[in-house]
């Protein structure tokens, strides 16, 4: 069975986020394939959209 849900991860980047990008190391997460849809916005109104898979053995 396949489930789409959308989760505002906002708040669990920001820790992580530099001018640099995004690093996270040891992240608890569930294993399998997960779909990732990323969106991020300006103040100008615009939005670029990315998504990509990742496989968590």
């Amino acid at each position: 069975m396949l489930k789409f849900i959308s989760i505002d991860l906002t708040s669990k980047v920001m820790p992580y986020a530099t001018t640099e990008g995004i690093f996270a190391e040891d992240l608890p997460l569930p294993s399998g394939n997960h779909k990732i849809r990323l969106s991020i916005g300006d103040t100008g109104g615009g939005v670029t959209r990315l998504q990509f898979e990742i496989k968590v053995a």
